[in-house]
């Protein structure tokens, strides 16, 4: 049995964390106010979660047998995805499509403060800094409505914790337990996968290093619960981009590596935020939460490298991997999530008798009594004031946002409809790009297809057959469109978002141009009611009972 130094918490830092039940409601108060922010809004402003919301939309119609597209769609099981998509889907029968992805997103939330809160207690952390976890969920995936990422972050921290505790006492079931974790990541999503086998695979190594010997004999016979999700990655990846290919011939992202200076103040702005719309207050509170644990007295943990693993690795992808890699954007910006978590980590509780005997050597002993009260009150704060202000954004955006359900009720469902942005930002709510894909609840809740559609992508759950692939592609804005390059017989309806009236020559050279219906606030909905309309699922439908 191989001995390491066991980094459970101290019995003193068990005392703090116990001692001050206020503070437990407080935190468990605080947790319940994040639940209820992503509740604010009945659509909240996570930008790609319409996009979501329509995939399991289709989804559970095209495993009913009544969506209308079955023509042009089907099902890819060779996915990532399948957890974050698998759980809403049950859910989605009984409930709107939109609150059964807030459920998960709720549920995948209080999984990452409480696993958290477990592996902070694992390295022996100081426990004043739970606090961190609860804020870490509201960063850039968040506000870019990273669904099945967001939902994977939980499963992260597991396969982590398990790892470690099996490196540390390496069982039979132990192992099991952290590789039927790894698979379950794996199946969360591919990026969220590497990234936690990269952690995991670092930590399983320093600890058997630090066993001394023929360390590397051990690791070799001990690695199965590593290995096995990692041979299941490779096969993943390999039949994916086999099946793919058809896909990725009509065009993929570059490599973009974006590195700067600036990648610091974009980490420490995506860690609660988005760094594309900065705010003072999230800036102050998180200035806020990093000084804390140096008010607090809290120690940096220099006798275990192992508690440094997760903020190393957070480092080394924030500030060198690029920003769109593997035809995946957005890379290294959605990792933030993990940056406070990690922080939180490295820092140990200085022992009560420590503590006094430092105060007593000092002459300002009252000033130094009264850091730690400042650092709590920084800490609690800076939480407060990160929540305070997405509870702002919701509140403000769902006032903003509620001229679009007049426009989704004139809509009739199972239509096709092309959505066209030229103002994708919320000025009310101070808010990006929330509008990008919006028009995309329409799908949702109506059994209709909007394009652009995420089914475009290969990785997701449902996908356009390589034959019925759509004409619009990512990157199609109102101010890009053509009705010579964007033809619009597939649709009925057009719906644009717009501050400024929109151009007169909008729909020239279309055969059959659209007649505004209605205008609601900054939508308008145009319609081809009066056109002939020869969809592609039409005619594939057709095809299909032509040949019964």
């Amino acid at each position: 049995m191989i001995r390491f130094k066991d980094m459970h918490m101290t019995g003193n830092a068990q005392k703090n964390n116990s001692a001050h039940p206020f503070m437990r409601l407080l935190f468990l108060a605080t947790l319940a106010w994040g639940i209820a922010i992503f509740w604010i809004a009945p659509r909240p402003p996570l930008i790609d979660l319409p996009q979501h919301a329509g995939q399991v939309a289709l989804l559970r119609d095209l495993v009913s047998g009544v969506s209308p597209w079955s023509g042009i769609f089907r099902i890819n099981l060779w996915t990532p995805y399948m957890i974050g998509y698998g759980l809403a889907f049950p859910l989605s029968f009984i409930m709107p499509v939109g609150a059964a992805l807030m459920t998960i997103l709720s549920v995948a939330y209080v999984a990452f403060v409480l696993l958290g809160t477990r592996l902070r207690a694992h390295f022996g952390a100081d426990p004043r800094l739970d606090w961190l976890f609860i804020p870490a969920f509201f960063g850039f995936a968040y506000s870019w409505g990273f669904y099945t990422f967001l939902v994977s972050t939980p499963v992260v921290i597991l396969f982590v914790l398990a790892v470690d505790r099996y490196a540390q006492r390496p069982t039979l079931r132990r192992g099991i337990a952290a590789m039927l974790v790894g698979l379950a990541l794996l199946l969360s999503h591919g990026l969220a996968f590497v990234f936690g086998a990269a952690v995991a695979g670092c930590l399983y190594t320093l600890r058997l290093h630090a066993g001394g010997g023929a360390w590397v004999a051990r690791w070799l016979r001990g690695a199965w619960p590593l290995v096995v999700p990692g041979i299941a990655c490779i096969l993943l990846y390999l039949v994916s981009v086999r099946i793919q290919s058809e896909y990725w011939a009509h065009g993929k992202l570059p490599v973009t590596w974006d590195i700067s200076v600036m990648r610091l103040p974009r980490m420490l702005a995506n860690a609660i935020g988005d760094y594309y719309t900065p705010k003072i207050v999230l800036g102050a509170a998180m200035l806020a939460m990093l000084a804390a644990p140096w008010l607090l007295g809290s120690r940096i943990n220099r006798l275990h490298p192992a508690a440094w693993v997760l903020l190393i690795v957070v480092l080394v992808i924030e500030f060198l991997v690029p920003s769109t890699m593997i035809s995946t954007a957005y890379l290294y910006q959605r990792f933030a999530v993990f940056f406070l978590p990690a922080y939180a980590l490295v820092f140990l509780a200085r022992p009560a008798g420590a503590a006094a005997a430092s105060g007593n050597r000092r002459s300002g002993n009252r000033r130094s009594g009264a850091l730690p009260a400042i650092g709590l009150a920084a800490l609690v704060g800076g939480v407060w004031l990160t929540l305070a202000c997405h509870s702002l954004e919701m509140r403000r955006f769902a006032d903003e946002a509620a001229e679009f359900e007049t426009v989704l009720s004139t809509m009739a469902p199972q239509q096709r409809v092309l959505a066209l942005t030229f103002d994708d930002r919320s000025a009310q709510a101070n808010l990006d790009m929330p509008y990008r894909h919006y028009a995309t609840w329409y799908q949702a809740d109506k059994q209709g297809l909007v394009d652009f559609n995420f089914a475009w992508f290969p990785p997701q759950m449902v996908r356009f057959k390589p034959d019925q692939l759509s004409a619009v592609r990512e990157g199609l804005r109102g101010r890009t469109f053509s009705a010579a390059k964007y033809p619009l017989d597939p649709y009925r309806y057009i719906v644009i978002r717009h501050t400024a009236p929109l151009p007169a020559t909008l729909f020239d050279g279309a055969p059959c141009a659209p007649r505004a219906v209605m205008t609601q606030g900054s939508w308008t909905l145009f319609e081809r009611s009066h056109c002939p309309i020869t969809t592609a699922a039409v005619r594939s439908d057709e095809r299909t009972q032509a040949q019964l």
